[in-house]
C-alpha cells in the first residue's frame, strides 16, 4: 500500500502503476489469478412486474462488472454509489464501469409476467433471493449462474438420506 511506502517514492506511485492498476488486485488462492472486482451478496426481490437489486463490490483497479440480466430482460435505472450509471453490452451481458473503492451498485426490472429464469453473474458467491414476497432459502442455480425462477431446486436424495453400519 502506499501508507508502506517511503515518503520521497509516494509522488512516483501513479506514474509507476501506470496501465499497470492490476498489479494492485489480489491473487486467487494457489493460482496466478487476479480478481480486481470482489462481490458481495447479490439482493434480488422479485415479483410478478419486475423486481430490483443491489449488491456491493470491492474494486481494486477500474474495470467491467457484470451486472443480473441479459439481452431480454435488461437491467433499468442503475446508479452507482446513488449515481446514474450507464449500463453497456460488455462481453455480450449488461455491465458497468467501475472505479476503484467500494461502490454499490443497484437498480430494477421491469417485465410483464416473472420468467422462467434470470442470469446472474457466475462470479457472484452469495445470492439473497426474495420471490413474490417471501425468502428463498436455497435458490435454484446453476453453475452457469442462471437463476431458475419458477421452479424449484430438486431434492438432493443424498442430503436425505445416510446409511450406518456398526461392526463388533
Amino acid at each position: 500500500t502506499a501508507a508502506e511506502l517511503p515518503e520521497s517514492l509516494r509522488p512516483w506511485t501513479g506514474w509507476v502503476l501506470h496501465k499497470q492498476e492490476e498489479q494492485l488486485c489480489p491473487f486467487i488462492h494457489g493460482t496466478e489469478s487476479r480478481v480486481c472486482a470482489w462481490p458481495g451478496r447479490l439482493q434480488l426481490t422479485l415479483d410478478n412486474k419486475g423486481g430490483r437489486f443491489t449488491q456491493t463490490f470491492k474494486v481494486y483497479a477500474e474495470g467491467w462488472v457484470a451486472l443480473p440480466g441479459d439481452t431480454r430482460r435488461w437491467p433499468q435505472g442503475v446508479k452507482v454509489g446513488g449515481k446514474d450509471a450507464v449500463v453497456a453490452p460488455y462481453e455480450g451481458v449488461p455491465s458497468v464501469l467501475l472505479p476503484p473503492g467500494e461502490l454499490t451498485i443497484a437498480g430494477e426490472f421491469v417485465w410483464d409476467s416473472l420468467p422462467e429464469s434470470l442470469a446472474v453473474p457466475p462470479d457472484t458467491g452469495l445470492l439473497a433471493l426474495t420471490l413474490r414476497g417471501k425468502a428463498v432459502a436455497n435458490p435454484n442455480r446453476e453453475s452457469n449462474g442462471q437463476l431458475f425462477l419458477q421452479k424449484e431446486a430438486a431434492p438432493s436424495a443424498q442430503a436425505e438420506h445416510f446409511e450406518i453400519r456398526v461392526h463388533r
